[in-house]
């Protein structure tokens, strides 16, 4: 079907508008006529019910349908403008009578620095999927690549919207009161985070899916370690001897994801700090890519990109993960029997519900 549809033309010289503060002209459509193809009507597809697999959890997840935007995520992004916003006002707010800036503050500025790796490494890794989006939608991706999208999709998800909300919290905190009220902006920004931990999964859905992932397509991780050990190899090359022990740490860690992916079949307290594990890695990987070819083209922040990484490995959640790995995996059968005690043993208050 075709139907005439009257096109603007382009407006004159005159119309284009120079400056907000003088009246514009309204612009006039021409008279030339375009005849525009529109495609058939398409018929309403009836209403199904969500399928709820045997184990509980969405069909949707298990057959990894998330949106395009859910590889990126708001989370990331409003972490971002919480510690902008943060760290705009250390630069002007002063304490000990006036005299000294938060800035200046040794204290302060290490909190300050939580915050800041923290979004360097969600950021990092995030685009990075997003790099492979664009390369899989393009039909450019190969395997290897489209295997590592499938594990990255998940964790991405549930890793970045857990935890950049509390990113965005203490970025609050850095502004004390002023941080709770409304007209500093954080408030709504945490706000809208937090739905980004339940909508399309929430942290423990997306690490079931994760392991799906790799039921169903067991050389995924095969190919996420080669990619890993490319990036850290060439790392080796080219970094000097400060940043070396991460890298040993990190290639460590990316070894036993066989044996914890393995694990996870048969404990099911694996399942969420596997997925903590794996997020964690992966960031520290895209971190250290980035300090790789920063050094390499010799960026003014190779030395902060450089200790980000070692930061990242060597104090913060790659250590952090893998305490939480251990847990889980030791006793396994009686600490669950003893979560069950703890949360609904007789002294527990009852509720009427």
């Amino acid at each position: 079907m075709t139907l005439p549809l009257t096109i603007p033309g382009a407006p004159s010289a005159g119309n284009c508008p120079t400056s907000i503060n003088h009246p514009q002209a309204p612009v006039s459509p021409s008279s030339s006529v375009q005849a525009l193809a529109l495609p058939p009507p398409i018929e309403s597809a009836a209403s199904t019910p969500c399928l709820v697999e045997e184990d509980g959890t969405d069909d949707d997840y298990a057959d990894n349908d998330y949106g395009d935007d859910d590889v990126a995520g708001p989370a990331p992004d409003g972490g971002g403008r919480c510690l902008s916003i943060a760290r705009a006002s250390s630069t002007v707010r002063a304490v000990e009578g006036g005299k000294t800036l938060l800035k200046d503050v040794p204290m302060h500025v290490a909190g300050l620095v939580e915050i800041t790796l923290l979004y360097k490494a969600l950021a990092n890794l995030t685009f990075g999927a997003i790099g492979l989006l664009g390369r899989s939608e393009c039909g450019l991706a190969s395997a290897e690549e489209e295997a590592r999208l499938r594990l990255l999709t998940p964790t991405i998800k549930g890793y970045a919207a857990h935890w950049a909300t509390a990113g965005m919290e203490q970025a609050m905190g850095a502004l004390g009161g002023l941080g709770y009220m409304e007209e500093a902006g954080i408030g709504r920004l945490i706000r809208d985070a937090m739905v980004e931990k339940i909508w399309e999964g929430t942290i423990s859905v997306c690490a079931l899916d994760l392991t799906r992932a790799v039921s169903k397509e067991p050389k995924a991780v095969t190919y996420y370690i080669e990619w890993g050990r490319s990036l850290i190899q060439a790392a080796q090359a080219r970094l000097h001897s400060p940043a070396l022990q991460a890298v040993e740490t990190l290639s460590a860690s990316l070894q036993r994801l066989p044996i914890y992916f393995g694990e996870s079949v048969t404990n099911a307290l694996l399942t969420t700090p596997l997925l903590n594990y794996f997020a964690a890695i992966s960031c520290a990987l895209y971190l250290l890519e980035h300090a790789t070819w920063s050094r390499n083209v010799k960026e003014a922040s190779s030395e902060v990109d450089l200790e980000a990484f070692r930061r990242w490995v060597e104090e913060g959640e790659i250590a952090h993960t893998h305490v939480q790995m251990t847990k889980a995996r030791e006793d396994y059968h009686r600490r669950i029997a003893l979560n069950s005690k703890i949360v609904y043993g007789g002294d527990v208050l009852a509720a009427k519900l």
